[in-house]
């Protein structure tokens, strides 16, 4: 939803940015830097409005921080793209395609190890790599895993048995987290990595 809202609002920053040229910039009333900095600003506190869920207190602190740096991944993004881009339709294609092959190489409908050799650098270039290993890692560290009767093994170790012998492959999550390379040592890490993405943006669309 909030990719959405970011799409429609190039249209807007194109008008402004169409003003901006023919009137401010010639008579340097303000630079550039100050009309895309205070685009950015004024995205802040609605970047900022949202409710931190969770059970653990660093957990929900850490989950904040990092829908927040999402957030202004997205708002900077869309900045950094429209910002390059004359018409507001085609700059949101041109986010609309990049944003879904971050979403399509970051492990969630493939591992990465089922990647073609070529495309392994899409896993690790992508923001969404890291999103969704730290929030993986906040949800499902250190919990037991049970397996639905679908999920167990079933065999028949006795003979003599009445029923059945069952096997789950899992005991806790921390083995399945293992298999998608989700760990909660890297999740600061990872927090830091999507703020370096941020970073990158500004200074793309600023210069």
């Amino acid at each position: 939803m909030k990719w959405m809202l970011e799409g429609s609002s190039c249209v807007d920053f194109v008008t402004q940015r169409s003003l901006y040229e023919v009137r401010e910039h010639p008579s340097k009333t303000y630079s550039w830097v100050a009309f895309m900095l205070a685009n950015i600003c004024a995205k802040l506190p609605w970047s900022t409005l949202m409710s931190p869920t969770g059970a653990v207190t660093e957990r929900r602190a850490l989950l904040f921080l990092l829908i927040w740096s999402f957030l202004m991944f997205t708002s900077t993004f869309t900045h950094m793209i429209i910002a390059s881009v004359d018409v507001a339709e085609n700059g949101g294609n041109i986010a609309t395609l990049l944003f879904s092959l971050t979403i399509l190489f970051c492990s969630v409908l493939v591992l990465p190890s089922k990647f073609p050799g070529f495309w392994i650098f899409m896993y690790h270039v992508s923001p969404f790599t890291y999103l969704v290993n730290v929030m993986l890692s906040i949800s499902l560290t250190n919990a037991p895993a049970i397996c639905s009767s679908v999920e167990v093994s079933v065999f028949l170790s006795n003979v003599n048995a009445t029923s059945q012998c069952e096997f789950c492959a899992i005991t806790d999550t921390n083995a399945f987290l293992s298999q998608v390379n989700s760990f909660y040592d890297h999740c600061w890490r990872n927090f830091g990595l999507m703020w370096a993405y941020v970073a990158f943006n500004v200074c793309k669309f600023l210069y």
